[in-house]
C-alpha cells in the first residue's frame, strides 16, 4: 500500500484527532486523499502521506547537510536513553501519543517500535516538510 493510501485510511480512523487550523472546528469528513472541516476548509495530503496545516511559508535554518547530521545522530542512539524514560512512565496499554517537533519522525517511530502496542496512535507534528 502506497504512503498516501495508508494515511488516508489513518484519517478516516482518526479524524477527530484533527481540528482546522483556519476555523478550529474538527475536520468533518476524509475527500479522496484529504479532509475538509463542516465550513468547507480543505487539506490534501502530500505523496508522501503528510498533511501541512501551516498556510504561508516558514523560515528556518534547516538544511539537507543539518537534517543528514541530525538523522546521524538520532540513529547512533544519542537520544535513545531518554526515550526509554518517556516509554517507561507510558501507560502500558495502548495510548494516544502527539509529538509536536518531531522532524522526520525517527524518535516517535523508535518509541512506537519498543512499545509494541498494536492499539497505539501516533501523530508527530513539525514545520519542516
Amino acid at each position: 500500500m502506497k504512503k498516501i493510501d495508508r494515511s488516508t485510511a489513518f484519517l478516516q480512523d482518526q479524524l477527530d484527532l484533527f481540528r482546522c487550523p483556519v476555523c478550529q472546528l474538527p475536520y468533518s469528513e476524509v475527500v479522496g486523499h484529504g479532509i475538509k472541516c463542516s465550513n468547507g476548509h480543505e487539506l490534501d495530503l502530500s505523496k508522501k502521506g503528510t498533511l501541512f496545516f501551516l498556510n504561508h511559508d516558514v523560515s528556518s535554518e534547516y538544511d539537507a547537510s543539518m537534517l543528514s547530521a541530525r538523522r546521524r545522530i538520532l540513529t547512533a542512539g544519542l537520544f535513545d536513553g531518554f526515550l526509554e524514560e518517556i516509554i517507561r512512565r507510558m501507560p502500558k496499554t495502548g495510548a494516544r501519543i502527539l509529538d509536536i517537533g518531531s522532524g522526520e519522525g525517527t524518535p516517535l517511530v523508535k518509541v512506537l517500535n519498543e512499545r509494541h502496542q498494536s492499539d497505539d496512535v501516533a501523530v508527530g507534528f513539525d514545520i519542516s516538510k
